[in-house]
């Protein structure tokens, strides 16, 4: 789901645009969906970053579940005289990271299964209606590693 190169290139958009308005960034408040990391993976850790470049206030919505960060990040931003705030919007944001928060959590990939059945529970592929098919064709793919089709479900969508 998150990518090393799309992680690096918000770091350096975030490192840029902090160096044009480092005055303001002491009366910013960061908004982020996910505990920021406290480690040294693929990337720095963004809690540093966050330290760092004087932010002075940090509203998250759900702890990383992720065992090297679970609180640390956390920890970390508080240490440095920040101020955090947790748990806003939490159900919202736990889905919005549903599918790293189960591969963290339950150690396996998050699943998603779409079919069309008709009303007795017969599976069938001309049972969708027509407002479903541009979801199906366009965005179901495109937040999937994977997609797994039959030919006459594809050809439907063709």
């Amino acid at each position: 789901m998150c990518d090393t190169e799309n992680v690096m290139q918000r770091l350096m958009l975030f490192d840029q645009y902090a160096q044009k308005m480092k005055n303001l960034l002491c009366e910013a408040t960061i908004y982020v969906s996910l505990e920021p990391c406290s480690h040294y993976g693929k990337t720095p850790p963004c809690a540093d970053l966050i330290v760092r470049k004087g932010i002075r206030r940090m509203v998250c919505g759900c702890v990383d579940p992720f065992s090297a960060v679970q609180g640390r990040g956390f920890e970390h931003i508080r240490k440095a005289g920040i101020d955090v705030t947790v748990g806003v919007l939490e159900h919202e944001c736990l889905m919005l990271n549903r599918e790293f928060i189960v591969r963290n959590t339950q150690n396996r990939p998050y699943i998603l299964l779409k079919w069309a059945q008709t009303a007795n529970g017969f599976i069938g592929y001309s049972h969708i209606t027509s407002d479903e098919k541009p979801l199906c064709r366009y965005l179901m793919p495109l937040q999937r590693c994977s997609f797994l089709s039959s030919v006459p479900s594809t050809m439907l969508f063709l």
